[in-house]
């Protein structure tokens, strides 16, 4: 699974699918792939020798990804019919490794050492399409 050619982005994990990484599909947000990515500030608060307080800024903090993974009718949709893509229970599995490292690869080829944070899944009846809201972390 190559992200950007089959598949969207890729996950993988020695315990899942023998190691071999699984492609997602994106939800299409307004007609386009989001692949949205956040990098908060790290830091925290430090009392003074005065008895106030002061902001350490200890620079830019591990990225974090929400991305929302679709699942069509029996597995294939227009955009999957070129490739096998992941399932959801694939999709929760990865979930299951709690504080294992997961392997991310992004559709611009990038590669990161991420952890599992949430899984929310939703149906919408009466078309069986699934949508998956998974939350990563990178592992600094």
């Amino acid at each position: 699974m190559t992200p950007g050619v089959d598949c969207d982005f890729t996950l993988a994990h020695s315990s899942v699918n023998g190691g071999a990484a699984v492609g997602f599909f994106l939800a299409l947000e307004r007609g386009r792939k989001a692949f949205p990515t956040r990098r908060a500030r790290a830091g925290r608060p430090m009392t003074l020798a005065t008895g106030g307080t002061a902001y350490a800024d200890f620079g830019g903090g591990p990225r974090e990804w929400k991305l929302v993974a679709r699942f069509e009718p029996h597995g294939v949709s227009l955009r999957q019919a070129a490739a096998a893509g992941g399932t959801v229970a694939q999709l929760r599995s990865f979930y299951s490794l709690e504080g294992a490292l997961i392997t991310l690869v992004t559709p611009e080829g990038e590669s990161y050492q991420v952890r599992f944070l949430a899984l929310e899944e939703h149906t919408y009846p009466p078309e069986p399409t699934t949508t998956a809201e998974l939350t990563l972390i990178e592992a600094l």
